[in-house]
């Protein structure tokens, strides 16, 4: 039975879509930048939108449910919190990007296409960091919740 699109909730794995088209972009906007910015910035950048993803994917493999242990749960919010930390440093160094472009660029056509693309980046990145914050939550009231019924 179908349902309605109004009606549909996000994917729980949502989260991993977002991250790698979060990737995807950084990939496509950093292939624009010279050459001599590739070891000062841009190599730094898609190894931390690397790890974003491969952390959310990480993360996924185990997983969540009533029996599983401790340790299980620790590593899987310990590869989230990875996840959203490298996430919010990427963010951080999109904007420091944006600052260096601003000063003058000759790989972007002009003001409003460099604008309109760190407006999609940075809002692709939010997007990713908010999905990542609202597994990290979920899953901490899951298992806080399977703790007070088990008594422990």
């Amino acid at each position: 039975m179908s349902v309605y699109k109004s009606k549909r909730s996000e994917a729980a794995v949502q989260y991993i879509a977002t991250a790698r088209d979060w990737r995807k972009y950084t990939m496509d906007t950093l292939s624009r930048f010279p050459k001599r910015y590739h070891y000062i910035m841009t190599n730094g950048m898609l190894e931390m939108a690397r790890e974003v993803y491969l952390n959310c994917i990480k993360a996924n493999a185990i997983y969540l449910h009533k029996g599983m242990s401790e340790n299980d749960y620790e590593l899987r919010h310990r590869y989230l919190t990875l996840a959203l930390t490298n996430a919010d440093a990427l963010l951080s160094e999109i904007t420091f990007c944006y600052e260096i472009v601003s000063n003058g660029n000759n790989y972007f056509r002009d003001k409003k296409q460099y604008e309109n693309t760190f407006e999609t980046w940075v809002g692709k990145g939010n997007d990713a960091l908010a999905k990542i914050k609202g597994v990290l939550e979920s899953d901490k009231k899951r298992w806080n919740g399977w703790l007070k019924e088990s008594g422990v």
